[in-house]
């Protein structure tokens, strides 16, 4: 096993490679925590996907890999990491027990962690009356447009939109953003149960939706649409 770099050093923690996509990561379609998930950050030194467990790097072309683990997987099949077997990770569940302050370097929007601000991004919603803006403020998401229905979490980025009246904010965030740690922050009784969802539910990256932008620039973009459409 080679030894690693002070650089890979740095990325066995999971907030780390999270952040290491706030920099200078070129595309604002990829979730930054699928990435780290997955076992990559982004090498400023490299100017690629790093893996500081294996050492594999992957040059990057037009699109980034769609499904990161697998992309880990086909580059180094025998990564420790990919097999399971990386005691040198810290997962961002561990180092929150030990580190809460490790959140503030992977909140998207740490201003709107204050769910009464979030409150107030909400006082011009006029839309669908059946679902309560303040589910949408518990499971996370702020509002970003006066003219449509997007709402955006403050801790992965990820924005939704089409919301129907009986979509559950807490599973339909969830679903499009399954790395994401917005769920840490929620009171017991409204933590995520198995829903009755009868949507059937798409994403759709940044490559085919035009992405919002809001005071900190563009960032990772998912429409949530019905499926058909």
């Amino acid at each position: 096993m080679q030894h690693p770099s002070e650089e890979d050093e740095e990325m066995f923690f999971q907030s780390a490679r999270v952040a290491s996509f706030r920099q200078k990561w070129p595309y604002d379609n990829v979730h930054a925590l699928h990435l780290a998930d997955a076992g990559w950050f982004y090498s400023k030194v490299r100017n690629c996907l790093r893996c500081p467990f294996c050492g594999v790097d992957i040059e990057m072309g037009d699109v980034p890999p769609p499904n990161p683990l697998r992309q880990h997987v086909m580059s180094n099949v025998t990564c420790p990491f990919v097999l399971g077997r990386e005691p040198r990770d810290v997962p961002i569940y561990v180092e929150l027990r030990r580190n809460p302050s490790c959140m503030d370097s992977i909140v998207h929007n740490k201003k709107m962690s204050e769910a009464s601000l979030r409150n107030e991004t909400f006082q011009t919603w006029t839309f669908i009356p059946e679902l309560p803006f303040e589910r949408l403020v518990d499971a996370g998401f702020y509002f970003l447009s006066h003219t449509v229905d997007y709402v955006r979490c403050y801790i992965c980025g990820v924005t939704v939109g089409n919301w129907l009246p009986n979509d559950e904010p807490v599973a339909v965030h969830r679903k499009v953003s399954p790395g994401c740690y917005f769920e840490r922050y929620l009171p017991p009784g409204k933590r995520y149960r198995e829903p009755d969802i009868t949507t059937d539910m798409l994403i759709m990256s940044a490559v085919d939706s035009e992405p919002v932008e809001d005071e900190e620039g563009p960032k990772i973009f998912r429409k949530v649409i019905e499926s058909g459409d």
